[in-house]
């Protein structure tokens, strides 16, 4: 009887979080901003489970259980950048610099018994030391980046953007632990040509667009201490034994795409038709992939 079952079994389940966050501009200078941003999280949980014994008529469970698990959690993050614009007769200039760092950390424990006297006490040390299991966890997390950027405008008919970034992944070994990631891309708005003016084209169409651009991007999600061999405790006959969790691979990497990309943007008709063309290829190299064990 599900109805009965919810009704007897006790799942509490409290969840604390504090978010704040700090940020500030400042104006060193004419066109040239300095942007700083502090984050952080803090996070607590507690979870508890009780199933008490029961009797559905031919249904019985004679074992209550109690389950206790608590976990807390921090997140902190630093951004730092300086942002200037300028411009010098029909060339517009923007460019950014700055770094950031992120740090999460997380920990947590767990306790089971079963064997109690009753239904009313519920506390673990009341249950059979004998049935008693726990467990807990920890563990940490960073990364570190610099990264740039500059965008270039001529007289709003060419464009040119360039982007860097390089990253410091604590997934990786100290020697494989930065990435780095440039990007480059540029358009060329014909509509906006002046040998344009006088041949009629403009009244039909609004815009059209030449783009380009090519760009490395970076992926880390592959899990913490890949590099490194970790074991699990697991019992045996001759008490608690150990086997292989995870192969180490000290050589694991920065998983890289590598973008192509050639588009057209077509408007006609007062912008009431629009045309968008893309034509690209992806290459992926150093995939990031978790191989099973046997």
């Amino acid at each position: 009887n599900p109805v009965g079952l919810a009704e007897l079994n006790t799942n509490k389940v409290m969840r604390n979080q504090a978010v704040g966050q700090v940020f500030a501009n400042v104006d060193i200078m004419d066109n040239l901003t300095l942007n700083n941003e502090v984050n952080g999280t803090v996070s607590y949980g507690n979870d508890y489970v009780f199933q008490p014994t029961w009797e559905f008529g031919a249904r019985t469970n004679d074992q209550a259980q109690s389950t206790r698990r608590s976990s807390s959690s921090t997140y902190w993050q630093i951004r730092n950048y300086l942002n200037y614009n300028t411009s010098f007769e029909n060339l517009g200039v923007n460019a950014m610099g700055g770094h950031e760092v992120q740090v999460n950390r997380y920990n947590g424990l767990d306790g089971t018994r079963t064997g109690f006297p009753s239904n009313r006490v519920r506390e673990l040390p009341a249950g059979d030391a004998q049935t008693a299991t726990n467990g807990s966890y920890a563990g940490s997390s960073s990364l570190q980046s610099f990264f740039g950027r500059l965008n270039l405008d001529y007289d709003n008919r060419y464009l040119l953007t360039g982007n860097i970034r390089g990253d410091a992944a604590s997934n990786f070994a100290p020697a494989n632990r930065w990435g780095v990631f440039p990007s480059l891309s540029a358009a060329w708005r014909v509509t906006n040509e002046p040998f344009l003016e006088d041949t009629g084209i403009l009244d039909v169409v609004d815009q059209f667009k030449i783009r380009a651009g090519y760009g490395l991007v970076g992926n880390r999600d592959i899990g913490g201490y890949r590099y490194g061999d970790t074991y699990s405790i697991i019992p045996t006959d001759f008490g608690n034994g150990v086997q292989s969790a995870n192969l180490g691979n000290p050589s694991i990497q920065w998983e890289t795409t590598r973008s192509t990309n050639l588009g057209l943007d077509v408007a006609v008709l007062d912008q009431r038709v629009n045309l968008s063309v893309d034509l690209y290829r992806k290459r992926v190299e150093d995939l990031l992939l978790n191989v099973p064990l046997p």
